[in-house]
């Protein structure tokens, strides 16, 4: 019993050595140091891009879509005249979002950002709810619905 527990554990010790010499390749592959650019090359990589590589079109530049943030500012004005102050007048009156904090509840129509009893487009803001934001001109009351995506 002895001697089959000796030949045993010796085979064992055999596989064991075995497997860790087969599995350690030995020929390695000596590291190569990487060689360090030269100046110019290094120089070329850094510098800045000329203009025309820069440039983008004016076509590209401008934001198409149903809803934007407005005209392009760099643009030549297409009224010159003074806009009326306090009042912001945008085209089709667009709810995008509605915001609640500390301070209370506040709608982003278009580009703007309103709380009640603001003026927009000529229409008085009457009250923010959850999804909507009501608007009043005159005796004609309007209602502005969030999209849900």
């Amino acid at each position: 019993m002895v001697k089959k527990r000796i030949i045993f554990l010796a085979g064992l010790l055999i596989l064991l050595a075995l497997i860790l010499i087969l599995r350690k390749p030995i020929h390695r592959k000596a590291k190569v140091a990487p060689v360090p650019e030269t100046p110019s090359v290094a120089d070329e990589k850094k510098a800045p891009p000329t203009p025309e590589e820069t440039f983008i079109p004016v076509e590209v530049r401008r934001v198409k879509g149903p809803i934007s943030w407005g005209r392009d500012p760099f643009l030549s004005p297409l009224v010159k005249g003074v806009p009326e102050e306090g009042v912001p007048r945008v085209g089709a009156l667009i709810l995008t979002g509605i915001v609640r904090d500390e301070k209370g509840v506040q709608a982003i129509i278009g580009d703007y950002i309103v709380s009640v009893g603001d003026i927009i487009n000529g229409k008085n803001v009457i009250s923010i709810k959850k999804n909507e934001v009501v608007l009043m001109e005159g005796k004609k009351k309007e209602v502005l619905k969030l999209e849900e995506e």
